[in-house]
């Protein structure tokens, strides 16, 4: 009987052996794959419609110097000012922003400070609305949003570009009533 016991012992411990490693491989496969769509789909960039509706003019621009406010202009997305491309802007409240110097992105602008003579306009990131409200109530500063540069990124911008130019012909349930 004690020959026989043997075999079912050893058979019951690689059956035990066998669906460990299974289980294991198949975990570590799991987390990969959870690894790999948590990278490739975690924090997408959303614009905020209201700060870019709001803005005078939205340019694509890399950041020069961050303390000094300067940004070399890539391209005009919305209300060309009187600057051309590859040209350097002046944001005033750049260095209150999360941007990093030699990056790109994109900045909705407003006219803060008119320039004069050699000094050139200065612009600056205008806050979102919700960014206002807890200014007001909570007198917390704000960091002005600017997006990272990126093709998803002017998907959503020509989107709301265009949202802007043709706003919707059919009325509001309200207005009609």
């Amino acid at each position: 009987m004690s020959a026989t016991a043997a075999p079912d012992e050893s058979s019951r411990q690689s059956r035990y052996r066998v669906f460990f490693i299974g289980t294991t491989l198949l975990t570590i496969c799991w987390l990969i794959l959870f690894s790999l769509l948590v990278f490739f789909t975690s924090n997408p960039v959303t614009l905020n419609w209201q700060q870019l509706q709001k803005a005078q003019t939205v340019v694509e621009g890399t950041v020069l110097d961050k303390t000094g406010g300067k940004i070399k202009i890539g391209r005009f997305w919305k209300n060309d000012p009187l600057a051309a491309d590859d040209q350097e802007l002046r944001v005033v409240n750049l260095n209150q922003t999360i941007a990093r110097e030699g990056e790109t992105y994109l900045f909705p602008l407003v006219l803060a400070v008119p320039g004069s003579g050699n000094e050139p306009d200065g612009y600056e990131v205008p806050l979102t609305q919700e960014q206002e409200i807890e200014l007001k109530m909570e007198q917390i500063p704000a960091t002005p949003m600017i997006y990272p540069y990126s093709d998803e990124a002017v998907m959503q911008l020509e989107d709301l570009l265009r949202d802007f130019a043709n706003p919707s012909a059919e009325p509001d349930a309200a207005e009609q009533g």
